[in-house]
């Protein structure tokens, strides 16, 4: 009877790992798109600060290290339209700027509640970030601002799979960033102006697995 119980055991925990929505060994992908916003401090030759609003559209690539957590990678950009006069001293004929906030962070995550279907997460990430207004509407030679500097970002996923390896993803997160142009080559504007920046992001997209 003992022996009938322990296979019947054995047998359950190895169909309840199989149900499992997340695994060890296994590479998770997600492409999504959404909605952030930001509030934008400069410090230097111009300060200014506000709250913007803009697109975001990054890549994440993840592996199962264990059936709880895993290590992934993401890439990302955010795009703002942002009035160049106020943030950084200086005023395109457009007034406004496209200003492109891009990350490369170091994902860790915890798979706190998945099943066969659902998979429930929290995650928190380091990396690099680079915040960039480039066009030519300015001067002669147009303008160019390059800041480099670091990223923490921290925040919540749910997946659900329709099937065995697609399902669609949703997920929001709160950063917060500091880049500086110092020691970056190229800038004719704002060369003195440190941006900083912390808000919340919300995603929504496609998901796929495989081992």
């Amino acid at each position: 009877m003992k022996k009938l119980l322990l296979v019947s055991a054995l047998i359950s925990a190895g169909a309840f790992a199989n149900a499992q929505s997340f695994q060890k060994g296994r590479f998770f992908i997600q492409i999504s798109e959404g909605g952030t916003t930001t509030h934008i401090a400069t410090d230097g030759d111009s300060r200014h600060h506000g709250d913007e609003g803009g697109d975001r559209d990054p890549l994440t690539i993840e592996y199962g290290l264990t059936d709880k957590v895993g290590v992934g990678l993401n890439i990302g950009t955010d795009l703002y339209k942002v009035d160049a006069s106020k943030y950084f001293g200086f005023e395109p004929r457009s007034k406004y700027a496209q200003m492109f906030f891009s990350e490369t962070t170091l994902d860790f995550n915890y798979h706190f509640y998945n099943t066969k279907k659902l998979d429930l997460s929290s995650f928190f990430s380091v990396g690099l970030a680079v915040t960039t207004l480039k066009g030519d509407d300015f001067g002669e030679g147009g303008y160019q601002y390059n800041a480099k500097g670091n990223i923490v970002r921290t925040g919540a996923k749910m997946k659900y799979y329709f099937s065995r390896r697609f399902g669609i993803m949703a997920m929001v997160s709160g950063y917060t960033a500091k880049c500086s142009p110092f020691a970056v080559s190229g800038n004719n504007v704002a060369k003195n102006v440190t941006t900083n920046l912390t808000g919340w992001a919300f995603e929504f997209g496609p998901c796929f697995k495989f081992r």
